[in-house]
Parts: C-alpha cells; sequence; structure tokens
C-alpha cells in the first residue's frame, strides 16, 4: 500500500507522532508519541491542491503545523486526509452536523461527510463520491464484529446522470493496538473490508475504538481518485 507524507510531531499542543499517520491508517500500525519545537507556526486551510501539479508537495513540517493549528484556533473536531492519486495530505475542520452525518471541510469548500467515520460523501475534490448506503457495513466495523454487507455508491457519469455500484463486502477483524495522534489516545481495533463489484474491488481498513468510532481508515473513494485515508485529530 501507499504510504502518504511523513509529517514531524508539533507544537505545545501534543500531536503525536503523525509522521505514522501513513502507517497506521495504510498498515494498521499505531504510532507512538513525540514531540518538536514548533510552537507558534501556523497555517491556514489549502486551497486548490486537488489537482495534480509540478510543485513540490508540501513539507512534513508544513503540514504538522497546520494541524497544529487547526486544532488550537478551534474546538471543533478535526481530521487529517491524505488523497495519494493527487498527491495531496491536509486538514479539514467538521463544519456542520446532520443527525448521524458529519461534514468536514477546508476553506476553498470541499468537503467530506462522514457517519461515524465512514465515509458517505464527497464534494469538489473530483471525481466525487454523490452518496453512499453504508448501513450494514457500518453496524459490522462499529461493532469489531465480521459477517457481509452490501453497500452501494453512487457518483455521477460523463453525462451529469447519477450511476449506483452494488458491492458486496466481507468483514474480519485484526488486532488491537494503542493509537495516540492528535488529541487522541485510545486502544483501537482494526477491522478490514474486503469489497466487490462487478468492474472494482477494493479493500478498506478502519481503526475502531471502544465506543465504535472510526478514528482512523483507508477507504474507496472512486475509480478515478482511488482511496482516501482519514485520521481523527481530536
Amino acid at each position: 500500500m501507499t504510504d502518504m507524507i511523513r509529517t514531524a510531531a508539533p507544537l505545545s499542543r501534543k500531536l503525536g507522532d503523525l509522521g505514522r499517520v501513513a502507517a497506521l491508517v495504510g498498515l494498521g500500525l499505531l504510532a507512538g508519541c513525540s514531540n518538536a519545537p514548533e510552537a507558534g507556526k501556523t497555517t491556514g486551510f489549502v486551497k486548490g491542491i486537488f489537482t495534480k501539479s509540478s510543485a513540490q508537495p508540501r513539507s512534513a513540517e508544513e503540514v504538522s503545523a497546520e494541524a497544529a493549528a487547526a486544532l488550537q484556533r478551534t474546538d471543533a473536531r478535526v481530521i487529517l486526509i491524505s488523497l495519494p492519486s493527487v498527491e495531496v495530505t491536509t486538514v479539514m475542520q467538521k463544519l456542520e452536523q446532520n443527525g448521524a452525518y458529519e461534514t468536514y471541510g477546508t476553506a476553498d469548500r470541499r468537503s467530506l461527510t462522514l457517519r461515524n467515520g465512514m465515509l458517505t460523501a464527497s464534494r469538489s475534490i473530483g471525481s466525487d463520491l454523490m452518496s453512499a448506503d453504508v448501513t450494514e457495513a457500518l453496524r459490522l466495523v462499529s461493532a469489531r464484529r465480521a459477517g457481509q454487507a452490501v453497500r452501494v455508491y453512487r457518483h455521477l457519469d460523463g453525462e451529469n446522470l447519477t450511476v449506483a455500484t452494488r458491492m458486496r463486502c466481507d468483514i474480519r477483524t485484526g488486532g488491537t493496538s494503542q493509537m495516540a495522534v492528535g488529541e487522541i489516545n485510545a486502544t483501537v481495533t482494526k477491522v478490514i473490508e474486503s469489497c466487490t463489484g462487478e468492474a472494482q474491488s477494493f479493500e478498506n481498513i478502519y481503526q475502531v475504538d471502544g465506543a465504535g468510532r472510526i478514528l482512523a481508515s483507508k477507504q474507496w473513494l472512486s475509480a478515478e481518485r482511488g482511496a482516501i485515508s482519514i485520521q481523527q485529530l481530536r
């Protein structure tokens, strides 16, 4: 699996070892804690970076400082996301809650919608997930139980029409470990979801705490964008 950008631990607010978020999400390993003398550095949310360019990816220190600044300026939940297909790593802040659904976004109106940490929609990221039926999968993943689930993804085709893709998924559990990233410190269980459809197959990986909350994950977004990694920082 593809490793994401490594980030150094920052700042006065303890962020844990963000440099190992890639391993945490992609491989199910969990980071330890460290500290670095970056206090006082702030950055804004990233703008206009969801397309490939010849520019160098942002440094570990820049991403680390951005995450720290986000935690310092808001009491809302904050996530760190990584999208390897377009070489993007950035933070998103929780913007709104609609029942069980939480929407996180950047300053330039790019957003993800999560249900207890499971991806249900994206906007302005490209090849967006318009919606997803995740009820069966979420029930098993949150309970850290093996089983089978059917889920439906909806994307737009070239004529701007909604196309539904039905996937059959096998869910199994792995081991437990300790997660210490950002303001998160919890014992988590690894849950793997292997999904197959007519023309697509993929594997989602989740790290789930004792309350059933998905704290870190690698989840399929679309055929064009591939997988997105999401790490809760609060």
